[in-house]
């Protein structure tokens, strides 16, 4: 059986990036913190 790599375009991964930025980096400083990230997962 072959891996399948899905074909992900840079525009895509870039929205992607802004999406878990806007949810997950509450303070705004561009990073996301182990506590960010647990409020991220436990939000959703």
């Amino acid at each position: 059986m072959e891996l399948v790599k899905p074909s992900i375009s840079g525009t895509d991964l870039d929205k992607f990036r802004k999406a878990l930025m806007g949810h997950c980096d509450i303070n705004g400083d561009g990073k996301i913190q182990k506590n960010e990230l647990a409020l991220g997962l436990k939000l959703s």
